[in-house]
């Protein structure tokens, strides 16, 4: 079952306070808009990060509580649904993603960040808007 997490992370910038996690997941998902507005600007083809894109949304995702479908995890991904399907099984592989049957419908396979990816996206996320960066 996907869970909300709602409590802070502690910042890598040690004078900067931390950012409850909805916070986070707002800038994941700030992130990920100036990529789509980029790739419609310059082109999708010359600055794909499929497997990025993916972890954001996957983060963001994560921190409101909603599940995510391994269907929509292709759409996020920015790339075709063969690349993604291929990079969803490395990471799976890895153990850096966890998949499991849908229990509302058994059709439909669900897909979430492993523990650790997510708290080490929660602590990158967390220094870059400590620093401003964008």
């Amino acid at each position: 079952m996907t869970m909300a997490f709602d409590g802070p992370i502690p910042t890598a910038h040690p004078d900067a306070p931390p950012l409850p996690l909805p916070a986070l997941g707002q800038y994941a998902r700030r992130l990920l808009a100036q990529r789509r507005r980029r790739d419609q600007l310059l082109g999708a083809d010359l600055f794909g990060e499929p497997i990025w894109d993916m972890c954001l949304d996957l983060f963001a995702n994560a921190v409101e509580g909603r599940p995510v479908s391994i269907s929509s995890l292709c759409i996020a991904s920015g790339t075709s649904t063969t690349t993604a399907l291929r990079h969803i099984a490395m990471l799976v592989d890895r153990g850096l993603l966890l998949r499991r049957q849908d229990a509302s419908d058994g059709r439909r396979v669900l897909v979430e960040l492993a523990p650790m990816l997510f708290e080490q996206l929660a602590h990158l996320l967390q220094s870059w808007r400590a620093s401003g960066e964008e």
